[in-house]
């Protein structure tokens, strides 16, 4: 699996974000989740694959710190 793009590739601390990732690889049942070195990981929720290249997932950034997140 890769992710080529994610759109948007920001979101504000206190608020949930829905995020389309472009890429190569995704299949049904696949997760998401962001992470840093400051922080918990913060589980994606309502993950949808929409064939190999695309998925939809959201974010509940509540109790988020500002700064950079890895998503896998």
């Amino acid at each position: 699996m890769s992710v080529d793009s994610v759109t948007p590739n920001s979101g504000t601390s206190g608020t949930i974000v829905s995020l389309e990732v472009k890429g190569t690889g995704f299949q049904a049942g696949a997760t998401a989740e962001l992470s840093n070195s400051e922080q918990a990981k913060i589980a994606g929720s309502a993950v949808m694959v929409y064939g190999v290249d695309r998925l939809t997932c959201q974010f509940n950034l509540q109790d988020a710190s500002s700064g950079s997140y890895a998503l896998t």
